[in-house]
């Protein structure tokens, strides 16, 4: 099955993905000549960083089976938008008799959810987020809800250009969150900005320091009366008359 998004997501190949195995199992198929075993894989690949994607393989042998469910969940990336470490707004996902219900959560929370949402959640990255599975919870059906749910979510920029409004406006929140971040940043700037002022300070205060030092060293002292002080001699006309 493939979610339908609203941009086709293409990522380098040099991406590197983690995958996790949410369900396997055998299954056999009766024809003429007898049952068929086989090995079903459900697999969920993502980047941790917005990017995520399930598909379903099925082989003889396990390692073929997680081998083709990963290839077919890249084919199916999704791309989710996360605001912070949570989503942007609460959103239910459904397919066939199940529902999933994705609501934002508090910094600290963490994934309050079962097996199957949990691993969809954390391979797009997000870390605080509440969950609610109503009706069937067969697993193959929770993890299609679950990205149906994730690929309908829209960011603030999206829903305040509808309406002619700030992000800022939809979210009052979020404004203090940019200015928390940016507040983050500049006090390590200053901070070094601060400690390179203070090693300039310190280079010119000792060059000049030398300077005075060598300037004092080369002066000779001079007696009022024009002569040069020496040690054992007064200024000069201050001889005796008589010699």
């Amino acid at each position: 099955m493939r979610i339908e998004t609203k941009t086709k997501v293409v990522l380098p190949d040099e991406t590197q993905f983690e995958e996790r195995v949410v369900l396997f199992k055998r299954v056999s198929r009766t024809q003429k000549g007898g049952r068929r075993q086989r090995i079903f894989v459900l697999a969920v690949v993502g980047d941790k960083a917005g990017h995520v994607g399930a598909g379903i393989g099925k082989a003889h042998e396990l390692p073929d089976a997680l081998r083709k469910a990963v290839n077919k969940a890249k084919k199916n990336l999704i791309e989710v938008p996360i605001l912070g470490s949570t989503i942007p707004h609460t959103v239910i996902g459904k397919i066939g008799a199940t529902q999933v219900l994705l609501k934002p959560a508090a910094p600290g929370t963490g994934t309050v959810a079962g097996r199957a949402v949990r691993a969809v959640v954390e391979m797009a990255g997000i870390k605080d987020i509440l969950s609610k599975c109503i009706g069937s919870t067969n697993a193959v059906n929770v993890v299609w809800a679950t990205l149906r749910a994730l690929a309908s979510l829209k960011t603030p920029e999206e829903v305040a250009k509808n309406r002619g409004k700030q992000p800022h406006q939809l979210l009052p929140w979020l404004r203090k969150m940019e200015v928390k971040e940016y507040e983050e940043v500049v006090p390590a700037e200053a901070k070094e900005e601060s400690h390179r002022t203070q090693i300039l300070e310190e280079t010119h205060t000792s060059s000049s320091g030398l300077e005075e030092s060598e300037s004092g060293g080369s002066e000779t002292l001079q007696s009022p009366g024009g002569g040069y002080d020496s040690e054992g001699a007064g200024p000069s006309g201050s001889e005796d008359s008589g010699e």
